[in-house]
C-alpha cells in the first residue's frame, strides 16, 4: 500500500498552482449540481467522497498559501496574460 509519505511532493511555480487551486474551485462549485441530478446511489455517495476531497485538498492549499509569503509579479511569470486568482 502507498502511504502519503511515499509519494512526491510537487515542485510547482506559484502559477502552476494557482491553475491548480482555480481548476479544484471549479470542481468545488460543479460537483453538488452533479450530486443533486445523480439518481445512483453509489455513485451519489462516490461524488460527496470527491467533493470532500476536493474540499480537503482546497482547505490544506489555503492553510500553505497563509503560511507562505506574498507572490510578485515576477513569482507569475508572463504577465501579458492575466494570472489565475491566487490565494
Amino acid at each position: 500500500m502507498v502511504t502519503q509519505s511515499d509519494l512526491p511532493s510537487p515542485n510547482l511555480s506559484a502559477e502552476e498552482w494557482s491553475v491548480i487551486v482555480e481548476l479544484l474551485r471549479h470542481e468545488q462549485r460543479d460537483l453538488p449540481a452533479e450530486i443533486h441530478h445523480t439518481h445512483t446511489p453509489d455513485f451519489h455517495d462516490r461524488l460527496n467522497r470527491r467533493l470532500q476531497t476536493v474540499t480537503g485538498i482546497l482547505e490544506r492549499l489555503q492553510s500553505l498559501a497563509e503560511d507562505a509569503p506574498p507572490i510578485t509579479k515576477h513569482d507569475l511569470g508572463d504577465t501579458r496574460f492575466p494570472a489565475a486568482p491566487v490565494l
